[in-house]
């Protein structure tokens, strides 16, 4: 599964930057989160050479101490890559709901993260005093209970809960078709699977066999590891979209009816009518090119459902005889014909929100 969540993570980051032009905070933390779920990985490999899998009394107390101070080691990564992989989704999140509750709201979850993570930290170094205690059985310690543990994990499935159902009122909301915000919904939705899986982890902890430690502590150790690379995952496919519909475009399930699959009749009239009888053609290409990679606008928390429509639509049903492309590159508006050129400009602070999540 690490596998996997690296590629995803490489997607996204194919769209982030060749395709849309953007990069946010959110991508170098899900990026950071990657590298240390890598890091968590290799810990649990590393693991399997001092004990990890193997029954105890197959274990020189060399291996043990080396194991547990493995396992510290850890279980460090995989706390802060799952909490990075956290903060990803939710600063991706605050660029689409930019005000009103659901804006509030991510801030609340925001704080609760950041809190629920720093103790979780802070637990990492102080489950025994001294720290050394925790590997090495010639230091004498005092040291926190198993419930302190399963608290832990108690927290960070209540973070996820709250994390993954944040969108899903504001999606409802969106103006799209039925077959389209199915497929967010469920997208969003995998979120749960994260929940369910630490649901199992917490369950293998409960149940282990503190006799036969090396030997049972493999199970809590795979169902780690599958959590942390399965919340990358889920935090990675939301931005694909653009990807997705580039090299699957029907299978999206786009407003077009011919193969341009990027604009509407009533826009391909109103490209074709403003781009002149000279240029028509070149233009008209340029401009599908455009529109098949704008993304959706900001998010409204008014209550009201919101229609998503190209600036061409917009026009061509108001009678316009000019137009303006808004979308990952510049224009240049003229009377009675457009020209599009490459660029990344955007008209307003408010037009990257869902261009960066990439969700139409």
């Amino acid at each position: 599964m690490t596998v996997l969540a690296a590629i995803t993570v490489g997607m996204r980051f194919y769209t982030r930057r060749l395709i849309l032009h953007i990069l946010g905070p959110e991508d170098w933390l899900i990026l950071i989160s990657m590298v240390l779920s890598i890091g968590t990985c290799v810990g649990f490999v590393r693991q399997t050479f001092f004990g990890l899998g193997r029954h105890v009394w197959t274990v020189t107390p060399e291996m043990m101490m080396q194991w547990k101070l493995e396992q510290f080691y850890s279980f460090l990564f995989y706390t802060m890559s799952l909490a990075l992989a956290k903060l990803s989704i939710l600063f991706l999140y605050m660029r689409i709901m930019t005000h009103g509750p659901h804006r509030i709201a991510v801030y609340v979850v925001l704080g609760i993260v950041v809190a629920c993570n720093i103790w979780v930290f802070i637990n990492t170094f102080i489950q025994c005093i001294p720290l050394e205690s925790v590997w090495n059985p010639d230091v004498k310690g005092t040291c926190l209970g198993l419930t302190v543990t399963i608290g832990n994990s108690v927290l960070h499935i209540i973070t996820d809960f709250f994390i993954f159902i944040l969108p899903l009122p504001a999606l409802a909301k969106l103006k799209i078709n039925k077959k389209q915000k199915i497929g967010l919904i469920l997208v969003f939705s995998l979120g749960f699977f994260v929940c369910l899986i630490s649901i199992i982890r917490i369950a293998s902890i409960s149940r282990l066999d503190f006799d036969n430690l090396t030997y049972n502590f493999s199970v809590v150790a795979y169902w780690g590891a599958a959590e942390v690379n399965l919340a990358i995952i889920c935090a990675c496919l939301t931005t694909l979209k653009p990807l997705i519909a580039r090299l699957f475009p029907k299978l999206l399930g786009s407003t077009a009816t011919n193969k341009t699959h990027g604009l509407t009749a009533a826009a391909r009239s109103a490209s074709a009518a403003a781009a002149g009888n000279t240029h028509g053609q070149k233009s008209q290409r340029r401009t599908l090119i455009v529109v098949e990679e704008r993304e959706f606008a900001r998010l409204r928390d008014d209550g009201e459902s919101m229609s998503v429509k190209s600036s061409l639509e917009r026009e061509a049903e108001e009678g316009a005889s000019t137009y303006e492309l808004v979308s990952p590159v510049s224009s240049s508006k003229q009377e009675g014909k457009g020209v599009a050129r490459p660029g990344r400009t955007y008209a307003g602070a408010g037009d990257k929100a869902y261009a960066n999540l990439g969700l139409r």
